[in-house]
């Protein structure tokens, strides 16, 4: 498995153990890539980020040498995409179902 893939199977797994928009120290995910054979720098982290778009789609904000947000929450979600629209049904049935007990 290449570095990419190899740092894409982390986020992953990181993402469903911890779920979405978890902080997780820098150290931590570079100690993971070298148990499985990848030493890697915050610099070369930060290479691999700019260079695929997968990547970016794991992280939230800005990653830096401290930590980084693993996954996007919905807010960090742009335009009308499906995990946005998504938010808005759970934000109407919230809303719906607290209407129902209300007196008419």
């Amino acid at each position: 498995m290449s570095e990419v893939g190899t740092l894409m199977t982390i986020l992953n797994h990181l993402q469903s153990r911890m779920g979405k928009g978890t902080k997780v120290p820098f150290h931590a995910i570079a100690n993971l890539m070298r148990n499985v054979g990848y030493a890697i720098t915050f610099d070369e982290f930060m290479s691999l980020y700019n260079q695929n778009d997968q990547v970016q789609k794991m992280i939230s904000g800005t990653p830096s040498e401290n930590e980084i947000t693993i996954g996007q929450s919905v807010a960090d979600v742009q335009g009308d995409g499906e995990e946005a629209g998504d938010a808005k049904v759970d934000q109407m049935a919230q809303k719906a179902a607290q209407n129902i007990n209300q007196p008419a």
